[in-house]
């Protein structure tokens, strides 16, 4: 079976935009580039890149001309590391040349072997939109971008990505100070951190941050989760940011929604390092999320007794492969009317697929809608995986649609929304 990559998934249809300006999302997603040999994007035009990258290799790339969008905008994008040929990272930034210092974070965490994505925001160079991709190891790369926030936006972005935290010892984040903070998470641990006016975050304004995280070497199979809180006793959130398993280090990008007084909490479920970057913020000229405390919300959740928001009856049954299922938000499960929004994002968590493959979902007025050729997650026979996208909704009501490659039980969450 070949591997769906790309961006994460949006509509073939419309455009859809944020006005403000705000978040951009292409009418399809673009490949920019694909170093396999015959799979082109659209910065390889001319001659096709055909080649992997080589441990430690920087390639610089200039998306502007080819996807319109403009220098010094946070391009939203999926990165994928096929077949690596060692455990590593990719990171990506923005450049003037490949002799740019990348940032000490990385967007990207794989193990040998196994092919893995990822999604974030990265800022392309004001200049000229350069934007720099570097590999730790060995690897075949896919890039692909399905939208952008404009400069001066709803969304802030970081002139580079900052590291907040990181449990491991020596290891030093802006939010750690001058103490190390060198102890990983237990199965029960959580720990509140205050980010504004800090790492470049405003000391006001700022209702949730854009974060890639990461658990490193964790000890058994557990999740990350990120949510807002007051103190480290406030309600905690039971939707996961990342899903691991023990000894493999994986990581997820998505926002974290701030408390009234501009902490967030991290809780583990098993030992775990933690690692946790900030790419920029969001303000509230758009952003959304539930009625106080702000938790991220169980949207939908297939096995048996566990029923989200949009459940009116418990599913109680796997996605079956290959086909197509129907949710509207516009009022539902602590959504505002359909009008009132514009995208969403979700996290879907892949639970019991007995073989590899892929879940979709896209905006659609109906389950007639075709599905893109991308993809929120690709996944490994029974090995439970989540992965985040900004979906636009279609239709009258605000649909989005959900399909998997393979037969799976599956949970999906969502942290917030933006209207329009």
């Amino acid at each position: 079976t070949g591997v769906q990559t790309c961006a994460l998934p949006i509509s073939v249809i419309a455009t859809f935009e944020l006005p403000g300006p705000g978040l951009q999302v292409f009418d399809a997603p673009k490949r920019l580039f694909d170093t396999r040999a015959g799979q082109r994007g659209v910065l390889e035009s001319a001659t096709d890149e055909a080649a992997a990258f080589s441990a430690g290799e920087v390639r610089r790339y200039l998306p502007s001309a080819a996807t319109g969008v403009p220098g010094g905008a946070s391009l939203m994008i999926t990165a994928v590391a096929i077949a690596p040929s060692a455990g590593g990272f990719l990171v990506a930034w923005p450049c003037a040349s490949t002799a740019a210092a990348p940032p000490s974070v990385s967007l990207l965490n794989f193990q040998s072997g196994v092919t893995v994505s990822n999604n974030g925001l990265v800022k392309l160079n004001p200049a000229d939109g350069g934007l720099c991709v570097k590999s730790s190891a060995g690897a075949h790369v896919v890039l692909d971008a399905y939208g952008w926030f404009a400069p001066s936006s709803t969304y802030g972005s970081l002139p580079q990505p900052q590291r907040l935290l990181d449990t491991r010892p020596g290891q030093l984040g802006v939010l750690e100070g001058a103490v190390d903070e060198v102890k990983p998470y237990s199965g029960t641990t959580v720990r509140r951190y205050v980010v504004a006016g800090t790492a470049g975050v405003p000391a006001a304004g700022a209702v949730a941050l854009a974060v890639n995280v990461a658990a490193v070497a964790p000890t058994a199979n557990g999740e990350l989760r990120l949510y807002p809180c007051t103190s480290t006793a406030s309600a905690a959130s039971t939707s996961p940011s990342v899903v691991f398993t023990a000894g493999s280090t994986i990581s997820g990008g998505g926002a974290v929604t701030l408390s009234a007084n501009g902490g967030f909490c991290v809780r583990a479920t098993a030992g775990t390092h933690v690692i946790v970057d900030v790419t920029g913020w969001y303000t509230s000229s758009s952003y959304r999320t539930f009625a106080a405390p702000g938790l991220p919300k169980l949207l939908l959740d297939t096995r048996a007794g566990v029923r989200g928001g949009l459940e009116t009856v418990d599913t109680a049954s796997p996605l079956a492969a290959n086909t197509t299922y129907r949710w509207s938000l516009g009022g539902r499960a602590g959504f505002p009317a359909a009008s009132q929004i514009a995208s969403v994002r979700v996290t879907v968590t892949q639970l019991t697929a007995a073989l590899p493959g892929f879940v979709a979902v896209w905006a659609c007025e109906s389950t007639s809608t075709p599905p893109p050729s991308t993809s929120v997650l690709n996944y490994r026979p029974m090995v439970p995986i989540a992965g985040s996208a900004i979906v636009p909704v279609g239709g009258t009501d605000a649909g989005i649609c959900v399909r998997s490659s393979q037969t799976t039980h599956v949970a999906i969450n969502s942290s917030n929304w933006f209207a329009p």
